[in-house]
């Protein structure tokens, strides 16, 4: 996993290990001791300053990282995480669980500060537009919510799917989404009218 500007490399290893890596020197910055080598995603924040990993199915950690070294571990034990992902502007992470809430971590207090409520069955898939305003949820429910970031408010839910939602992704400029489910098939719905394209 690099960072964005191509100067950090992050690798992950079954020795219960992240290793931090100057791409230019092949140097190992810094090593990373996880409880598990049960280790499910990992993501550097848009600024390279924040990588974040999901344990298992219950523990995020987020590494707060500078020149390659670690400098604080915020860590968080929720059940059944099953996707994380950093906001673009950087401000928080967001999870989506097996209990049918997605939690919103402000990445400055290490707090979390909205949880969204309103599935009926596992979130499986969360993605957040470019801007950050937006943050889309699929779940095994067979719906897709629109969630308005700031106030935690459902402004769309999006039905179309005969079965669980895998994965969801904004375009790059937040006009579409993408979703992919067990029913096999690939929607793109216009987020502006909420009607699926194909």
């Amino acid at each position: 996993l690099f960072s964005p500007d191509g100067e950090l490399l992050a690798s992950r290893s079954e020795n219960k290990t992240i290793r931090l890596w100057d791409v230019q020197t092949g140097k190992c910055l810094d090593t990373l001791d996880e409880p598990t080598n049960n280790m499910w995603e990992m993501l550097l924040s848009p600024d390279g300053k924040l990588l974040a990993s999901r344990v298992g199915d219950q523990t995020i950690n987020v590494y707060t990282l500078q020149a390659g070294k670690v400098l604080s571990l915020f860590r968080e034990d929720r059940e059944y995480v099953k996707k994380i992902t950093f906001s673009p502007d950087g401000k928080y992470l967001a999870s989506g669980s097996d209990d049918q809430t997605i939690c919103l971590w402000d990445l400055h207090t290490d707090q979390s500060f909205s949880v969204l409520s309103g599935h009926t069955d596992r979130v499986r898939s969360i993605d957040v537009n470019a801007d950050s305003s937006l943050l889309a949820s699929g779940s095994e429910d067979r719906t897709i919510r629109l969630w308005d970031a700031s106030t935690g408010n459902v402004r769309l839910t999006l039905e179309g799917h005969t079965n669980w939602i895998r994965s969801v992704v904004f375009s790059p400029d937040g006009t579409l989404l993408a979703s992919s489910s067990d029913d096999h098939t690939l929607r793109f719905w216009d987020v502006a009218s909420a009607q699926a394209t194909s």
